[in-house]
């Protein structure tokens, strides 16, 4: 018995130190990527995505929002169906994300855009597809999928999203 129960506690022991070892060697994994980061210091403060409403009943937020810090926090909230259990998610994303919106931003002309007309043509079972902008100057911009565009722009909403998840991809 008492070998036996010394060979139990050995053997804890190193379970333990394993687990220690993994920890420590995840914690340094975040801390290098993290510090391989080129803060942002650019026009966007924060950006989310959302749709929601559909017949499904299920909806995704994405918001993202530079930090002081040196990365962009990235928060996510999905449900799958009307009756289903929310999910949310924070990860620490590259501030390349900021850079690549921005970018989108002046490809597209956002700033120029003016207050964008609802269309005429509404699906009432559609689900409302949205995104957001709020930039350093103080100004935000909203744009949602009820709206009309300029011509070439319809797939800004869709442009934003894709970037958001480029950047949450595992989240």
């Amino acid at each position: 018995m008492k070998g036996t129960g010394k060979m139990m506690l050995i053997l804890l022991i190193a379970a333990a130190a394993v687990l220690a070892a993994v920890w420590g060697i995840g914690l340094l994994r975040e801390y290098r990527r993290l510090s391989s980061y080129v803060p942002y210091s650019g026009t966007i403060k924060r950006t989310y995505f959302s749709t929601g409403g559909g017949m499904d009943g299920g909806s995704l937020e994405i918001t993202a929002e530079n930090t002081d810090k040196g990365y962009i926090l990235v928060r996510m909230e999905e449900k799958k169906a009307w009756n289903a259990k929310t999910v949310k998610r924070t990860i620490k994303a590259d501030p390349a994300l900021f850079r690549e919106i921005e970018e989108l931003v002046i490809s597209y002309g956002v700033k120029d855009w003016g207050d964008l007309p609802d269309s005429e043509f509404i699906a009432l079972d559609a689900p409302t597809v949205s995104a957001g902008i709020d930039f350093t100057d103080g100004t935000y911009r909203s744009f949602y999928s009820y709206q009309v565009f300029p011509e070439g722009c319809d797939g800004f909403i869709r442009a934003v999203r894709e970037l958001l998840e480029k950047y949450t991809t595992g989240m």
